[in-house]
């Protein structure tokens, strides 16, 4: 009987536990109304996150009286409480003073492009738009000066190598691209 009484106490503890967190849902979309992707979705003064899919959905565990921290590159930051809301839809406008051309470095500091002592090759949108492409390496295929870019066979899928340094250079492995 102690121990019947004992089990109920510890799942009455658990389910009280629960009923103070929730799940929240929502989509992120900027001022025209187009889903925004890899914008970071945060339960602020808390490590809990997440980051929005490529249709702009996101979905987290979040207490009852949380605030939102919506934030990304190019986007003014916007906070949202969900207090009594499980489903939380959030415009983010467009901050224009971010938006100059900044570069990370490989050592983490963010610099102006025109005061780079290193050499980035940027390929636009508008590069792939030209020819038929299955992949992002595909594109950049005669496009990213010094970049051997190489399909070791004819199959669907494959992955190309990138080499930028050269075969016999220290640590050759696939260079990090980003998009």
């Amino acid at each position: 009987m102690r121990k019947f009484f004992l089990l109920l106490c510890m799942f009455c503890l658990e389910i009280s536990l629960l009923a103070q967190t929730k799940q929240v849902t929502g989509k992120v979309t900027d001022e025209n109304g187009v889903p925004l992707a890899s914008i970071s979705v945060n339960v602020k003064n808390s490590k809990t996150g997440t980051s929005t899919k490529i249709d702009g959905t996101f979905s987290l565990t979040a207490p009852e009286n949380a605030t939102l921290v919506f934030t990304g590159v190019g986007y003014i930051t916007k906070e949202v409480s969900v207090a009594g809301q499980s489903n939380v839809n959030v415009n983010l406008a467009i901050d224009a003073v971010s938006l100059h051309e900044v570069v990370v470095t490989g050592t983490g500091v963010a610099t102006e492009r025109k005061k780079l002592s290193i050499d980035v090759a940027s390929v636009s949108s508008k590069e792939f738009s030209k020819t038929a492409i299955l992949s992002v390496d595909q594109a950049l295929m005669g496009k990213v000066a010094g970049a051997q870019i190489q399909m070791p066979s004819g199959e669907p899928g494959q992955k190309a190598n990138i080499i930028l340094r050269g075969v016999n250079s220290l640590g050759s492995t696939n260079p990090i691209i980003l998009v």
